[in-house]
């Protein structure tokens, strides 16, 4: 694995949790659009799917306050070692950023297929 600078490492997190921020904003009109389609088709049938995108949406917003949480504990460690022992920090890494990077890969993955589901099933409801 290829060793990153402190910076880089910090401007990937950076670029991560805007990314999550972004996201997030998107699940807020992602429940705006369920609330519409509910409105509009109060039925059984409509409803269930209404449902079964109000708990994906449950799960992504739990797996992004999780993700969030932990990218900005790892920004803490890094800052706190740096401030400790420069030299050192500077020239020791844990498998923790390779193991984030794959969390956001799967978590950018899996909400980019809800969305793509998500959006086929509001333009036919709305």
């Amino acid at each position: 694995m290829k060793k990153e600078s402190l910076l880089t490492q910090h401007k990937q997190h950076k670029t991560w949790l805007n990314y999550l921020a972004f996201y997030k904003d998107e699940m807020h009109i992602f429940q705006k659009r369920l609330e519409e389609v509910a409105a509009k088709y109060p039925g059984a049938e409509i409803m269930s799917h209404v449902e079964h995108f109000q708990n994906q949406l449950i799960l992504q917003k739990e797996q992004h306050d999780i993700l969030r949480h932990d990218i900005k504990a790892y920004e803490n460690r890094i800052e706190a070692a740096y401030e400790q022992n420069p030299v050192l920090a500077e020239n020791s890494r844990v498998n923790e950023e390779a193991e984030l990077g794959d969390r956001v890969e799967t978590f950018t993955r899996l909400f980019h297929e809800m969305k793509d589901e998500f959006y086929h099933f509001v333009a036919r409801h709305l």
